[in-house]
C-alpha cells in the first residue's frame, strides 16, 4: 500500500472540513477504506465512553460478493475522494452501529492502546473480550489518542483482497491516526461549544421570563393590595343595602314599580357581594387544611350541588370511575375549584348536552377529567386562559379558573385544558395523592 505524503496531506484537508462529530467520524472511516484513501476493506471505529470502548461506525461490504459488487459499480463512476466523503451526510446512518456491547478498558491489555498501530496475526494474541469484534486475520489495531487522553480505536483488514499488512502500512496509520485524533477532539470541542450555547440560550431565556414573571407578580401584588383594601371597605356598604332591600320587600307593602326597583337593588347587591368575594378568593393564599378523603365520593357529592343546573338546561353527566382513590388534599379548596370547572361546562352547553367525570390513577397522581360537548373555547381566549379578568361571559369577572388554578398549584398539582372551538373542551386535574407529595417540588411545577 504504497501511499504518497501529498495523498495524506489531502485526505487531512478533507477531513478537516467537517464539525459535526458523526460526519467526521463517517469520513476518517471512509478515508481509511476508500480506493483512493488508504484502501483497507473493513473497519470499525470504537469510541471511549467513561471507562469503555463502545463500537459506533462501521464501514465496508459484509460479504466478498458485496465487496467486488460495490467495487464494480465504483469503477463505473468517476467520482473521486472529495465526492465519496461528501456523501457521508446522507451514509452515516446506515453505518452507525446500534448496540449495547462494549469492553472494559481494564480488559484490553496496554501496549493496545498506547504502541500505535499495531498488527495482529491470530486471535490467540488478543484477550477474549476483544476477539469478538475482530472477526478476520490479520487485522491492525488502531488507537486513537489526544493529550487528554484515549478517543477510541480503529480495527481494519482486507479480509476480501488479502493485501499484506506492511510496516509501512503501520507508520502511514500513525499518521493517519494522528490526523484522525485531531479531527474528532476538533468535531468532540465543537460539539461541547454548541451544547453549552445552547444551555446558555435556554437559560437566557429562563432568566427572561422569571424577569417577566418578577415584574407580573410585582404587578399584581400592587394591584391585590389595592383591591384587597376595596374589597374589606366594600362588603359592609354593600351588605347593609342588600340587607335593608330583602327587609323592604318583606316587612312593607308597596306598589309593584317600586317593589320590582327594590328587587333590582337586592339582586344587584347579591352579584356584587359575589365579585367581592371571588376577588377576595383570589388575593388570598390560603394554608390547605390536608385531610384524607376517598374521591370519587367527593366528586359525587359535588355533582349533588349542581343537579338543579344540570336539569334545568336538561344536561346528561356520566360518571367513569375506573377505582377507589384515597387522597390527601383540601377538600373545601378542591370544592371550589371543580365547581368553577363543572360550570363552566354547563355555561357552554346550550341544551341537551353531556359531561363526563372521569378519574383514575397515573404515576402517584391522582387525574380527575370533565369533558362536555359544548361549544369550545376560542384560540384567543385559550391563550389567556388562567389569566385573572380575561373572559367571554358577560356576567362573569374572569376569576372563576384563575382561582382554580391557584388552588390546584397549591396543591402541588397540574390542570390542563384542551379545546376546539364548536366540539367541545376536556379539563384534565392531576393532584399527588400523598400529603408528602405536595410538600416536594416535582414535574408537575
Amino acid at each position: 500500500m504504497d501511499i504518497e505524503f501529498e495523498k495524506l496531506w489531502r485526505i487531512s484537508r478533507e477531513l478537516h472540513l467537517s464539525l459535526d462529530l458523526d460526519d467526521s467520524l463517517c469520513r476518517i472511516l471512509t478515508a481509511l477504506t476508500a480506493g483512493e484513501g488508504l484502501a483497507f476493506n473493513y473497519a470499525i471505529l470504537m469510541e471511549k465512553k467513561e471507562e469503555r470502548l463502545k463500537p459506533r461506525l462501521k464501514i465496508g461490504p459484509e460479504t466478498k460478493d458485496e465487496a467486488f459488487k460495490i467495487w464494480a459499480e465504483m469503477s463505473k463512476v468517476s467520482s473521486g475522494l472529495e465526492e465519496l466523503l461528501d456523501s457521508c451526510q446522507t451514509r452515516r446512518a446506515t453505518a452507525k452501529i446500534e448496540t449495547d456491547d462494549f469492553i472494559y478498558l481494564s480488559e484490553i491489555p496496554e501496549h493496545l492502546l498506547s504502541d500505535g498501530s499495531i498488527k495482529i496475526d491470530e486471535p490467540a494474541s488478543l484477550p477474549s473480550s476483544l476477539q469478538r469484534f475482530i472477526n478476520y486475520f490479520p487485522s491492525v489495531i488502531v488507537p486513537l489518542k489526544s493529550e487528554s487522553g484515549l478517543l477510541g480505536l480503529i480495527i481494519a483488514d482486507n479480509r476480501y483482497t488479502h493485501n499484506p499488512i506492511t510496516e509501512k502500512d503501520l507508520k502511514t496509520l500513525d499518521l493517519y491516526a494522528a490526523i484522525a485524533s485531531n479531527v474528532i477532539e476538533r468535531s468532540i470541542l465543537f460539539e461541547n461549544v454548541k451544547n453549552k450555547q445552547t444551555e446558555l440560550e435556554n437559560a437566557l431565556k429562563e432568566l427572561k421570563e422569571s424577569q417577566m414573571s418578577l415584574m407580573r407578580l410585582e404587578k399584581f401584588a400592587t394591584i391585590g393590595e389595592i383591591a384587597s383594601t376595596f374589597a374589606h371597605e366594600l362588603r359592609t356598604p354593600i351588605a347593609i343595602i342588600g340587607g335593608y332591600s330583602e327587609k323592604l320587600l318583606k316587612k312593607f307593602e308597596l306598589p309593584q314599580d317600586i317593589k320590582n326597583y327594590i328587587q333590582i337593588i337586592s339582586k344587584t347587591s347579591k352579584r356584587v357581594e359575589l365579585i367581592i368575594q371571588n376577588l377576595s378568593d383570589y388575593i388570598r393564599s390560603p394554608v390547605p387544611d390536608y385531610k384524607e378523603f376517598e374521591l370519587n365520593k367527593f366528586l359525587d357529592n359535588i355533582v349533588s350541588f349542581i343537579d338543579i343546573e344540570l336539569e334545568k338546561k336538561k344536561i346528561q353527566l356520566k360518571k367513569d370511575y375506573k377505582e377507589e382513590i384515597n387522597i390527601i388534599a383540601d377538600s373545601s379548596l378542591l370544592e371550589h375549584a371543580f365547581l368553577n370547572v363543572l360550570r363552566n361546562s354547563i355555561d357552554a352547553i346550550e341544551n341537551n348536552g353531556e359531561i363526563i367525570i372521569k378519574s383514575y390513577r397515573e404515576n402517584g397522581l391522582a387525574v380527575v377529567e370533565i369533558k362536555d360537548n359544548g361549544s369550545g373555547i376560542p384560540e384567543e381566549i385559550m391563550k389567556n386562559l388562567f389569566i385573572p379578568f380575561h373572559t367571554l361571559k358577560t356576567d362573569g369577572l374572569g376569576l372563576g379558573l384563575a382561582i382554580t388554578k391557584k388552588i390546584i398549584i397549591l396543591h402541588n398539582g397540574k390542570i390542563d385544558v384542551e379545546s376546539k372551538e364548536g366540539e367541545g373542551t376536556i379539563v384534565r386535574i392531576k393532584i399527588p395523592l400523598r400529603r408528602e407529595e405536595n410538600g416536594k417540588k416535582n414535574s408537575l411545577s
